[in-house]
């Protein structure tokens, strides 16, 4: 739900299951409410023209009651995310919350069923399915495959699973995951039926901490934020707030909330994002170490026109009950040197294997005229620039450090294709 003043957002909240919601206001404000539902399978029922109008006085300067009716208007199969964390010699359960949108809240549907597919890559086996979720129809390789007959019945955390970190996986290795769902008949929006996402192996870490996924990206992408904490104090936490100031060079308005570990109140004013879990009765780690831990994880879109090389940093603050706040580290993220084009129709103009690898990959490629290959490192810096003689060649990168790399393909007639290479010793 959001709050406007002279067509611009003051305040944004995702309401409590029961659909209750609350805005700060002052005296002599003209306001808008209304519920955004950019791709999203719902209409405003009611008001007819989606928008209540309020004008505060100082004799009438608390309004109630100012509802919506919302009704759902096709079948929207989406994978909304995908959590984990990952240390070696650990199982790390992976939260994979994919599904039926209208199931998410309780909207009654038709009977429709589809494929879901879990690919992972890194540093890591697989378990198993976690406790209470589905088992897969199929495990081949690192791919896993659920037939599923109805997804209007699936629980949220229907395709949570276990992978165990390999012992001498290096710290800040990539584990990637991508989840897809397919073969939906009507589906409204195919868009969100896919999504990736990746996370580095972490060893003796500060539990309370923020990740940004991507780490380089053009403007205008999307942001995935991770919040991680832990009460390691020597009794229950009854209140956890966390606080995010977001950084000037992010759309506040696009903040979208994908999941958290227990139920919050999320509420956004200007450019800061409140996470309040009121009774959330965290365990502290000394009693129960897996019942300590908490988690939050949205996305955000940079803003557009942002210049090549701009650096976006954020931190959170996190308020166990009355005490101090402990601070996060900073996440940043880099506005990529070149651009980076999403994976498109000319992605398959070429093949590039073994990925990851930890000495060398082939590029096998259909491309015309002259052909260069580079490869860029997180920060930017091209680390290897070459001319590609022959429709299949090697590369050699056992020079190169552990990490997530860019290749950038492209043809002296303005064609350029981007794949991710990781390199893991």
């Amino acid at each position: 739900v959001q709050m406007l003043k002279n067509n611009v957002v003051q305040e944004q909240f995702y309401s409590n299951t029961f659909g209750e919601y609350s805005f700060d206001a002052n005296s002599g404000d003209t306001l808008d409410v209304r519920i955004d539902t950019t791709g999203l399978p719902y209409l405003v029922a009611c008001p007819s023209n989606s928008v209540h109008h309020e004008i505060l006085t100082s004799t009438d300067s608390i309004h109630t009651n100012v509802n919506f009716g919302i009704q759902q208007y096709g079948v929207d199969a989406l994978v909304n995310n995908i959590y984990g964390r990952f240390r070696p010699t650990q199982n790390s359960i992976v939260k994979i919350n994919a599904g039926d949108r209208g199931n998410q809240f309780n909207f009654l549907e038709s009977a429709y069923g589809g494929t879901v597919s879990t690919t992972f890559s890194g540093p890591v086996q697989y378990v198993s399915a976690a406790s209470g979720a589905l088992v897969p129809s199929a495990v081949v390789g690192n791919t896993l495959t659920y037939t599923i007959a109805d997804f209007t019945t699936l629980s949220a955390s229907a395709f949570d699973i276990l992978l165990k970190t390999d012992t001498t996986a290096p710290i800040g290795s990539a584990v990637c995951i991508t989840t897809k769902i397919s073969n939906i008949a009507g589906d409204i929006n195919p868009t969100n039926d896919s999504l990736t996402m990746c996370f580095n192996v972490v060893n003796s870490f500060d539990p309370n901490e923020k990740t940004v996924y991507p780490q380089n990206a053009k403007a205008g992408d999307w942001l995935t934020y991770n919040i991680q904490f832990q009460n390691t104090g020597n009794d229950t936490a009854f209140l956890v707030v966390v606080k995010d100031t977001l950084s000037a060079n992010l759309d506040a308005a696009s903040f979208t909330l994908l999941g958290a570990s227990h139920e919050a109140i999320t509420q956004i004013k200007g450019n800061v994002v409140t996470f309040t879990f009121a009774k959330i009765n965290l365990l502290d780690s000394l009693h129960n170490e897996p019942a300590s831990h908490g988690w939050i994880q949205f996305k955000i879109k940079l803003k557009n026109g942002l210049p090549n090389l701009t650096k976006t940093t954020n931190q959170a603050a996190i308020y166990f009950d009355y005490n101090p706040p402990i601070f996060t580290n900073i996440a940043t993220n880099q506005i990529a040197p070149l651009a980076i084009n999403n994976y498109s129709a000319a992605n398959a103009a070429i093949k590039v294997y073994p990925n990851p690898t930890n000495t060398y990959f082939t590029i096998q490629h259909n491309m015309q005229g002259a052909v260069t290959a580079k490869l860029f490192s997180v920060d930017g810096k091209m680390v290897y620039s070459t001319s590609l003689q022959n429709a299949k060649q090697v590369i050699d990168v056992s020079s190169l450090s552990d990490g997530v790399y860019t290749l950038e393909v492209s043809t002296n007639q303005g064609l350029r294709i981007v794949e991710k290479v990781v390199v893991r010793k």
